[in-house]
């Protein structure tokens, strides 16, 4: 939870939006990886 509370910390930032379609990958492997109740890619972060 706190990665993905980080990376939506950038998301918000106005200064950050080159960073913007890198980020939104991001999110959407950590969605997948709960939906699959998986938390090696949240792992891998650390």
């Amino acid at each position: 939870m706190r990665c993905t509370q980080l990376i939506l910390f950038f998301k918000d930032e106005k200064d950050n939006q080159k960073y913007s379609d890198y980020i939104q990958s991001i999110l959407q492997r950590i969605s997948n990886a709960e939906k699959q109740g998986s938390q090696l890619f949240i792992s891998n972060f650390k």
